[in-house]
């Protein structure tokens, strides 16, 4: 795509920073709007290449103020919860997620141009294998609620406006800069460390995705000409066990430990889970290319060479 306005909500995340560290190098002018003060370290060497918007996300006023502010071509909606805190309110999860949203779309209707990508979730589905776009949602949690919400407010606003909206709803993501927390991350953290790696279950199943392979979607969303509205999952189409995926990041890591699993799993845990990605494929031109021990060996090679990041909460 030639150069574009670009507006980017969640930007000082995990995969908003990948996103617009690739659009930079690709010449756009993007607009970075984040919550938070203070510096954001994954955006820390574009600082002087993008625009960044301390924007409340919770605040649906300022949020609309800065799409007015920008008028972008493209908005990629990336902001969301903690998907790590069972507390979070459920009206915390309404205003970030499907208000934030809400406010995005007025914007761009009252506006009269512009494309809305939008990241779901596979949340959206709860459990289930193979999961495709035409099934019916059935969120077991309060964010994979909120995020069905939204995205039925996306689907709706470009059937009744013409608006150009694209929903991709994500599987689980990984790869450098990933929250320390998370497991991958974890693992790897354990065989550099030298210490064990504690799960809780073991047994649920999650569709990993390299970050590397999701920017790639996300920027073809932005090209290609799509149906109004077009709804895609974004996943290797591939459910694993979170144990087995533990075991082999220890593994590639260089590590001779093996994860210590069991104990009860969070209430509201999805056990079963893997999504389809024909339909990406048919609309985009893309599938997954990265096999899980080629992103796996990326990954690692990434935390050894920035050791401080296991240290960092952002």
């Amino acid at each position: 795509m030639s150069n574009k306005r670009i507006l980017i909500t969640g930007a000082a995340g995990f995969i908003g920073s990948h996103l617009a560290r690739r659009l930079v190098c690709d010449g756009h002018q993007v607009f970075a709007l984040r919550t938070g003060g203070g510096g954001a370290p994954r955006l820390r060497d574009l600082e002087s290449q993008l625009v960044e918007l301390p924007v409340n996300m919770q605040d649906a006023g300022a949020v609309a103020d800065a799409v007015w502010e920008v008028q972008p071509e493209i908005v990629y909606h990336l902001a969301s919860t903690d998907f790590r805190t069972a507390e979070t309110p459920a009206a915390t999860h309404y205003r970030v997620i499907g208000l934030g949203t809400l406010a995005i779309l007025e914007a761009l209707r009252e506006q009269g141009s512009g494309r809305l990508i939008v990241t779901g979730s596979a949340a959206e589905y709860g459990d289930g294998e193979r999961l495709h776009e035409q099934m019916p949602l059935k969120p077991s949690t309060l964010l994979g609620a909120a995020k069905a919400s939204a995205g039925i407010l996306v689907e709706t606003y470009a059937r009744l406006y013409g608006m150009e909206t694209v929903l991709l709803r994500l599987f689980t993501p990984y790869g450098p800069w990933e929250h320390p927390a998370r497991l991958i991350p974890s693992a790897i953290a354990a065989a550099l460390a030298g210490r064990p790696l504690k799960i809780r279950g073991g047994a649920q199943q999650r569709d990993f995705i390299y970050i590397d392979d999701v920017v790639e979607a996300l920027v073809l969303a932005g090209q290609e000409q799509l149906p109004k509205p077009a709804v895609m999952n974004l996943c290797s189409g591939q459910g694993r066990a979170v144990r087995d995926v533990a075991a082999l990041a220890l593994v590639l890591a260089g590590s001779e430990a093996v994860p210590e699993t069991g104990g009860a799993m969070r209430p509201d845990e999805i056990v079963t889970c893997s999504g389809d990605w024909r339909e990406a494929e048919r609309l985009l031109g893309w599938r997954p290319s990265t096999a899980i021990e080629q992103g796996l060996r990326a990954t690692i090679e990434w935390f050894k060479e920035n050791p401080e990041w296991g240290n960092c909460c952002n």
